[in-house]
């Protein structure tokens, strides 16, 4: 779930006293790579949800860098280069997520929404439609994939599209302001 401010700001001070801070391990095991790769992407969650998007993008390239092809790491790196304004490096990076788990539904959905927002509708489709499969109870996906048909005209399958959003999660306020 979402962390708290407060609750992240303690997360980097505990990885900072223990040392935990991303960084190559003097060890080569796979476990112990694996352990810094995972307090890495942690550190740099923490760190996005502090609204450090850059330190964020740091912190999960240091991680990726120590497991590559980890994708939680890269969809991470993805929205903290997205925060920061830099949309073609977090669609690299949400494609860099689904080359290591093409499950990835929420990189499917944020690769789709970037890709509709600077005009390739055709691949948006691909990845809308992947996401739409891969967790077809999600609300959100409902209802960016209604925003792709409502721009491309198509407005019968757009307000079906958001009627589904919210009947999955009727308290799903941009899909009902999107409605109305």
């Amino acid at each position: 779930g979402r962390r708290t401010p407060a609750c992240a700001s303690r997360s980097i001070a505990a990885y900072t006293r223990l040392g935990a801070a991303p960084s190559r391990p003097a060890a080569s095991s796979a476990s112990t790579i694996g352990c810094a790769s995972r307090r890495g992407s942690n550190l740099a969650t923490a760190l996005s949800q502090l609204g450090d998007a850059q330190a964020a993008a740091v912190a999960f390239r240091r991680a990726i860098e120590l497991r590559p092809r980890f994708s939680i790491a890269e969809y991470g790196l993805g929205v903290a280069l997205e925060n920061s304004g830099d949309n073609e490096g977090a669609l690299a990076a949400y494609r860099a997520a689904l080359v290591s788990d093409p499950r990835l539904a929420s990189a499917h959905l944020n690769a789709g929404r970037l890709l509709h927002a600077r005009g390739d509708d055709d691949e948006a489709e691909v990845h809308i439609a992947a996401a739409l499969q891969l967790r077809p109870r999600h609300a959100r996906t409902w209802r960016n994939a209604s925003n792709l048909r409502a721009d491309q005209g198509r407005i019968d399958e757009a307000i079906e599209m958001l009627r589904h959003s919210i009947s999955l999660e009727p308290d799903y306020a941009p899909a009902r302001a999107r409605l109305e």
